[in-house]
């Protein structure tokens, strides 16, 4: 029932993983309390299973209300890969620093942060998918047919133009990705 009231659709990849699409404009405090409930149950059940739980975050509203699972997640088995992070420029680590007192407040460790360097972005993209892949298999895994590294979860948001992970519509980022053999970096 609570899913039904917040959220705007569910999609079913071809590989049988969900995709929950969320309006924020329907019950806004709800959509953060369904991303904390969701989070939770997908993190102690990989730390059961595995011992460890990894997830990509964006920065701002998606990141903010983590805060409320400090006392339901184990957070030093749990690692933060960073899906919308700037390489160059003033921006560079910006979703990482934006997070900083979430993390802090949540005892995740410093090694368990994985920020993404500060190169080209092309140079980021290939040293920050190594570096995934190097992970060992509990933490991040490979995905079977891509051979990409595959993480427990993917927290993103989107701007009312459409983009997702500073990935723009029409964008040729957006336009040059179909074939989905590589990891890439706005």
């Amino acid at each position: 029932p609570f899913l039904t009231a917040v959220a705007h659709g569910l999609v079913v990849l071809p590989d049988g993983r969900n995709v929950h699409i969320i309006k924020n404009d329907v019950l806004l405090d709800a959509v953060g309390d369904f991303i904390v409930d969701r989070v939770e149950e997908l993190a102690n059940a990989a730390i059961r299973e595995k011992g460890a739980f990894s997830m990509s975050i964006g920065s701002g509203t998606t990141v903010k209300p983590l805060e409320q699972l400090a006392d339901r997640v184990d957070f030093s088995k749990v690692h933060l890969f960073f899906g919308n992070e700037r390489t160059q420029g003033d921006a560079a680590g910006k979703c990482a620093k934006s997070g900083a007192d979430v993390f802090s407040a949540l005892g995740i460790p410093s090694t368990n942060l994985h920020l993404v360097p500060e190169l080209p972005p092309e140079e980021a993209a290939e040293v920050y998918e190594a570096s995934m892949k190097a992970m060992p298999r509990e933490v991040v895994g490979v995905h079977g047919t891509t051979g990409l590294p595959s993480l427990d979860l993917c927290l993103l948001g989107s701007g009312a133009d459409g983009h997702c992970a500073s990935l723009y519509p029409n964008s040729s980022q957006v336009l040059v990705s179909p074939g989905g053999r590589r990891s890439f970096l706005p």
